[in-house]
């Protein structure tokens, strides 16, 4: 509807997809970033040291990441931007949150925590809803 607030779909693991209240610089340089990862492309990994983006790229490469979900992006107390950030593998995905820090006027990857992998099965477990014909959705 014309004054309504715009809709993100959600991921049942990290909450509410999108933007959020980040900067849009920042949601560019979030997206661009994961996405490099998630094809195993070093470009965007030159920040980075080479322990650091060999290690983000084997826990990645375990899953075989083919998809990701970027959940919606907030500023930290220290001024920093957080995403929550989930990878999709064929049998197995990770979730993670990317940290961004600003320094003049570019967006830097300030630290990427990686959780261990899980099994498919257990992100179509976490929530279960059964409907309610009383209930109803406008």
């Amino acid at each position: 509807m014309r004054n309504e607030a715009s809709r993100f779909p959600r991921d049942i693991v990290i909450g509410p997809l999108g933007q959020g209240t980040a900067p849009d610089a920042a949601w560019q340089y979030a997206r661009s970033f994961i996405s490099a990862l998630t094809q195993g492309d070093r470009s965007l990994l030159n920040s980075l040291s080479v322990f650091s983006a060999d290690n983000y790229l084997r826990t990645l490469a375990n899953i075989q990441p083919w998809r990701y979900h970027i959940g919606g992006g907030r500023r930290e107390e220290d001024g920093s931007i957080s995403f929550l950030v989930r990878f999709f593998g064929r049998t197995q995905w990770i979730t993670g949150e990317l940290y961004l820090r600003q320094e003049e006027n570019n967006w830097f990857l300030d630290d990427l925590l990686l959780e261990e992998a899980r099994s498919n099965s257990e992100g179509s477990n976490t929530y279960r809803y059964d409907f309610s014909p009383y209930e109803r959705f406008f």
